[in-house]
């Protein structure tokens, strides 16, 4: 359903392609459609027309609020972490950011993993280091697997936990292989977010993650 104008893992930029395919079927189904007018040099228009149909009750439009979706004050953890936030989307940054603040944590961004890489080394060297770094895995530029295999490489000790829209267990796997502790799947969900970061903040399993990684040699 759809194609990559550039499947290369630097193209500039990121995600799979798949957002105007979805688009359109799921405009289909209402009875719509997406068209596009471009004009090279210009840039194009994308129109999404759904038919609205006639008497519908004003409720229909009322927002629906998913009970539990934010952890009450008392069941999410207090973090006295430093945290890098590594992703591409300004708006998973700023979920992120605003999550992990919220619960105490002091956050630092990254757009791609050459960034995360500067960070890193830069906090390390003001004796100020990450107690994990949240690393999205598909990024234009250095994506995430590399730089986690390149953070494991320089002797990153922290936590890496990978976040990725990809969900199935060999891509969680693939994401401990390069050197990743755990594994969150988007959409984010808050009292996991910090649950997480709390755990890898403890020193007792600080230390155990330390006698358990493998080394990662250059090319592995």
């Amino acid at each position: 359903p759809f194609t990559q104008a550039d499947s290369s893992l630097t193209r500039r930029f990121s995600g799979s392609g798949l957002g105007l395919s979805i688009c359109r079927a799921l405009s289909r189904e209402l009875g719509g459609e997406v068209t596009v007018a471009t004009r090279e040099g210009s840039g194009s228009t994308f129109t999404l027309t759904i038919p609205a149909g006639e008497g519908r009750d004003d409720e229909a439009f009322e927002p629906v609020t998913r009970a539990g979706t934010a952890a009450s004050p008392h069941a999410t953890p207090t973090l006295r972490s430093r945290v890098l936030v590594v992703d591409d989307h300004a708006d998973m940054r700023s979920l992120e950011q605003t999550i992990l603040e919220e619960a105490g944590a002091d956050v630092a961004l990254a757009v791609d993993g050459e960034q995360a890489l500067a960070e890193v080394a830069a906090a390390e060297a003001r004796s100020e280091p990450f107690t994990a770094v949240l690393l999205d895995m598909q990024m234009p530029v250095r994506d995430g697997y590399s730089t986690a295999t390149e953070l494991r490489n320089r002797g990153y000790s922290g936590a890496i936990i990978a976040v990725t829209a990809h969900a199935r267990k060999g891509d969680e796997l693939r994401c401990r292989a390069s050197g990743c502790d755990d594994y969150l799947s988007k959409p984010i969900e808050r009292a996991r977010l910090v649950g997480v970061v709390a755990h890898y903040a403890q020193d007792v399993v600080r230390a155990e993650l330390r006698a358990q990684r493998r080394p990662h040699a250059p090319g592995d």
